[in-house]
């Protein structure tokens, strides 16, 4: 643990040009504006917000006068102590509860990992470093806890609590959960709650593996939690591979713990079909009192908890999506050869999962119109980015690819397409994965939209744009006083005003993690006496600021992707950059190298069934649905047969054999087979 001292946080010292640098999105010896205003925010996100446990995490302030201490420390340049004269858990009345960090602190890490990383490679002061390594390895032991603290292998927390501080003379942490913890099952070895919910406070079930009484965890990790957690290890295992001050024992505890995750996901469970006798299936996300959890599917043959025979095909596009990202991040992570053959053979080959990956936005299911919700565009995000950025072969990449560009982000005609947006952290996504190059522009947008948020520290607001008269018109003027807002026609997910246009950050409600929220509603917002971590914010431009700018017909791939068995093909003799490889130079980017290189109440629901608002169940906080079907209806079961029928005439077909061509990360051509 570093001691208190004074020192410039990532942004600010860094703004000291770098020698022989080489370009990258955000460069640091550009736009001095948006490092001074993202320096603020990082300040305040990785000294308070992450302050228990290294996860960023939103809170409450102990009076509006806080408000004026904190951002006096984020203009500074020492430790809180030495800004306020206060620990960072004095300023905090509570930190938000597990809930939903699996996903808005899983998916921030982004900002932990690449922080470093564009650190390290610009030849940053020794002692930003050490603490953006800390923070790092901080991240990395919180990950083990989300693992080990279930207590049964491969089962991983909705999300987890820190009880006790790291450092015994530092204050107690303020906690806003104070749930009691409810046992796993009754004194019958009954489970309990007796009807799985979507989370269900709970002890240390560790066993001895986590040091007692610091921690406490929610259960029910459902698939946006689980798909967050995951590109965390990702991103974090890329930010400390190979770096000789970050002790490597770790990364093989992470290893472990990935090989266990895919074992989990690999188990078969037996659920009643559609139209036909039970079958076992896989990719189930399970719990540690031995069921599944509330939004539990993964595979592509279910829809919330309605499955379609695997004779049909995959009838979930998001839910290969995600499954594919998920299970190639544990692949990169650990090495494991069982699980390489499961994707590689079983999934992708003897599955046909490759020739199901869509082409179309009607065939995705990602966007509805005024009614889309943007939790799924974000899972989406997620997925396509996790299978992209860890994969070694043109032939898997080249539909990965196609879909990136014409189902998230340009959809044809599609209004609601990521590009339209307003979103960084779904610009540095797709930055980060497009093979087209590296748009100026779309770098130079980038950059206002992070500028137009009111960060360092993000505070929540209500912003109420139109009122009932305005609404009712269909015009309003905003809260700025000049931009004029067209109502659009119908309501959004959760049955709010929207207008026919993402609006500018500064003027649409804020929220915990943007890209997880609709930027085309009007009013809404939150408390003013609570801060915001901003942590996909941060994520978007630390990714940038370490990303090198690409010509066309490159991609950005991870320095330490695998080489794997072709699909459905044998194992190759060697896989590259395995474990016994050494790398004890600064990071560079991947596109230059040689070879393979929540809202609290939104509803994660896809738009991948006929009437998903008509129909939609479970209005729990933070669900992970995937779209549902009244059950057992007339309607219901007609429909179901037609799409069951629709889908199993699509998606059955074989592919051809694809010819495993040589790694490299030229994209010649991109281009989704079907015959």
């Amino acid at each position: 643990m570093l001691q208190p001292r004074s020192l410039l946080i990532a942004l600010a010292t860094s703004l000291i040009p770098t020698i022989g640098h080489t370009e990258t999105a955000f460069s640091p010896d550009a736009r001095p504006a948006l490092h001074e205003t993202m320096n603020r925010q990082d300040r305040v996100f990785h000294q308070i917000h992450a302050a228990p446990f290294g996860i960023g995490l939103d809170f409450a302030i102990t009076s509006p006068e806080v408000i004026s201490e904190v951002r006096a420390f984020a203009l500074g340049t020492g430790t809180v102590k030495e800004e306020t004269g206060k620990h960072p858990f004095s300023l905090v009345a509570g930190y938000s509860g597990p809930s939903g960090i699996g996903l808005r602190g899983g998916g921030a890490a982004f900002a932990t990992a690449f922080r470093y990383r564009a650190l390290r490679q610009e030849g940053a002061n020794a002692e930003i470093l050490e603490q953006a390594r800390e923070d790092v390895i901080r991240a990395i032991n919180t990950l083990h806890v989300v693992v080990a603290i279930t207590g049964e292998p491969g089962r991983v927390a909705r999300g987890i609590q820190r009880l006790k501080p790291e450092n015994p003379t530092s204050p107690p942490i303020p906690l806003a959960d104070l749930r009691e913890p409810v046992p796993l099952f009754d004194t019958d070895g009954n489970p309990l709650p007796p009807e799985k919910n979507n989370g269900t406070p709970r002890a240390d079930n560790s066993q001895g593996k986590l040091p007692a009484g610091e921690w406490s965890w929610e259960d029910s990790c459902s698939k946006d939690q689980l798909i967050g957690w995951v590109t965390a290890m990702g991103a974090l295992y890329d930010a400390a591979k190979n770096d000789p001050d970050i002790d490597q024992g770790l990364l093989e505890r992470m290893a472990e713990d990935a090989s266990a995750i895919g074992g989990m996901l690999r188990e078969k469970h037996e659920f009643e079909v559609i139209g036909g006798p039970p079958e076992h299936f896989d990719l189930v996300i399970m719990d540690a009192d031995g069921r599944p959890t509330k939004h539990h599917d993964l595979n592509p043959s279910g829809v919330d908890g309605i499955w379609f025979s695997s004779s049909a095909g995959p009838v979930n596009p998001l839910n290969l999506l995600m499954a594919m990202g998920i299970l190639k991040t544990l692949h990169h992570v650990s090495g494991d050869p069982v699980l390489e053959e499961y994707l590689y053979t079983e999934l992708l080959s003897d599955r046909n999962w490759l020739t199901a990956i869509p082409d179309g936005p009607v065939d995705a299911g990602l966007y509805a119109g005024t009614g889309t919700n943007f939790s799924v565009v974000n899972m989406a995000a997620l997925g396509i980015y996790n299978a992209l950025h860890y994969e070694s072969d043109s032939d898997v990449a080249a539909p990965l690819l196609n879909w990136l560009e014409t189902v998230f982000w340009a959809p044809e005609g599609e209004l609601r397409g990521a590009q339209h947006l307003k979103q960084p952290y779904f610009h540095a996504i797709y930055l980060m994965n497009t093979a087209s190059g590296t748009d100026p522009s779309l770098v130079d947008e980038t950059a206002n939209l992070l500028l137009d948020y009111n960060l360092g520290p993000y505070q929540s607001e209500l912003r109420e744009n139109c009122d009932a008269n305005e609404l009712e018109s269909g015009v309003c003027i905003a809260i700025d006083g000049t931009t004029e807002l067209t109502i659009a026609q119908g309501l959004n997910w959760h049955d709010e005003a929207v207008a026919d246009s993402a609006l500018p950050p500064s003027l649409r409600p804020t929220s915990n993690f943007d890209a997880r929220s609709d930027p085309f509603r009007v009013n809404g917002g939150g408390a003013p006496t609570s801060l915001l971590p901003g942590g996909d914010l941060l994520s978007a431009y630390w990714m940038l600021r370490w990303m090198q700018v690409k010509t066309a017909g490159t991609r950005t791939m991870s320095l330490n992707a695998r080489e794997h068995m072709a699909v459905g093909g044998t194992l190759r003799d060697a896989r590259a950059n395995d474990e016994g490889a050494t790398d004890t130079s600064a990071d560079v980017s991947e596109a230059n190298a040689s070879g393979p290189m929540n809202d609290l109440g939104a509803q994660d629901i896809s738009a991948d069934v006929l009437d998903s608002r008509a129909s939609r169940i479970s209005q729990e906080n933070g669900g992970c649905t995937s779209g549902t079907f009244p059950r057992n209806t007339p309607s219901t079961l007609l429909a179901v047969g037609l799409l069951s029928i629709l889908m199993m005439l699509r998606f059955t077909r074989r592919r051809q054999p694809s010819t495993p061509v040589a790694d490299t990360v030229e994209i010649k051509a991109v281009h989704m087979h079907r015959v």
